[in-house]
Order: structure tokens, then sequence, then C-alpha cells
């Protein structure tokens, strides 16, 4: 598993992102009024609003045989498959798989 991205909530997409841009040199890979995704040092950052995705940190599975067994697997809108679970302290992590490789929208 490697590092895919980190995410976390903000109240308005748009001004996070300028925010983001302006002050850490970050570049837009996605954005939408829902979620953006910037490329920052070479580490993807996902800014969500809080009803659509908790904050979270993602790794990329290599296989689809890498999820955990017995949880029901989703998908996001850009095809990627997921599953969210807790840590022992109650953090979300988030397990991603892309079929055909990982694409630009991380």
């Amino acid at each position: 598993m490697q590092l895919d991205h980190i995410a976390i909530n903000v109240k308005n997409v748009r001004k996070a992102v300028k925010w983001y841009v302006n002050n850490l040199g970050a570049s837009i890979k996605y954005m939408d009024e829902t979620w953006a995704s910037l490329s920052l040092n070479g580490t993807t950052v996902a800014l969500t609003m809080p009803k659509q995705h908790p904050p979270h940190i993602a790794f990329t599975l290599e296989k689809w045989s890498d999820f955990p067994e017995g949880h029901e697997i989703k998908y996001h809108r850009d095809g990627s498959a997921y599953l969210y679970l807790e840590d022992i302290d109650g953090n979300t992590v988030e397990y991603i798989y892309w079929p055909g490789g990982k694409n630009d929208l991380a």
C-alpha cells in the first residue's frame, strides 16, 4: 500500500482552494463545488464537504483482493472502488483501488 491522498473537510471548496494555492503553492488537479483535488509537492490533498466525505487518509491498493474481507466496497464517481474503516482511535482510513490504474482524479 502507498499513500494516495489526505482529505480534509472545508466549509467552501472554492475559497479553500484559493487559500491552498495562494499560501502553499498547491496546483489544482480537479475542482467542483463539492470537492477538489490538489497537488502539493507530490502529495494529493482532497478538500471535501463534511456531509459527503469524512476527513481521512487514503491508501492505494494494488489489487482488488487487498481489500479487507467482510465489508461492502463502494464506488466514487471517478470509478475508483473504496472502503472507509476506522482505526482504533476513530480516525477514518480509506482503502482505494483504481481499476486500470490510478487516473488524474485522486
